[in-house]
């Protein structure tokens, strides 16, 4: 009787063992689940950056860009009143990304700067291209 017991104790525990370690994993597949969706949903939205058009210097996409109507500026050739009006930005490769942390073009010696003054309304860097327009 006694070995009939001993049998099924054990027999309980690995039971219970094996319970307990399929829980776990599943919760751990939760976890990770969890994971990759909030990390999907962090990166979507900088997943799409924010442009200035090349050939009118209006933010890309927007109602203004290329705008069959728009004036050109004579000192720039770009959209009178554009973000990128006579601000001596480089457009020779094409279309130029701002950067949505802090409204300067991305890349550039102004992007980032930790010693930049924020706008109060917008949280961008006072003055920048993107500053209260993205």
């Amino acid at each position: 009787m006694n070995g009939l017991i001993k049998k099924i104790s054990l027999l309980m525990v690995m039971g219970l063992l094996v319970i307990g370690c399929e829980k776990k994993e599943s919760q751990t597949n939760i976890k990770q689940t969890e994971t990759k969706e909030s990390v999907l949903e962090k990166t979507s939205s900088a997943v799409v950056p924010v442009l200035l058009c090349a050939k009118c210097g209006q933010f890309k996409g927007s109602d203004k860009c290329c705008a069959a109507d728009a004036q050109i500026c004579s000192s720039c050739g770009l959209a009178k009143g554009s973000p990128a009006c006579c601000k001596g930005i480089d457009f020779s490769k094409g279309d130029v990304e701002i950067c949505t942390s802090c409204g300067e073009i991305k890349g550039s010696a102004k992007c980032c700067k930790p010693d930049a003054e924020k706008c109060p309304k917008c949280g961008l860097n006072k003055g920048s291209i993107g500053c209260c327009k993205i």
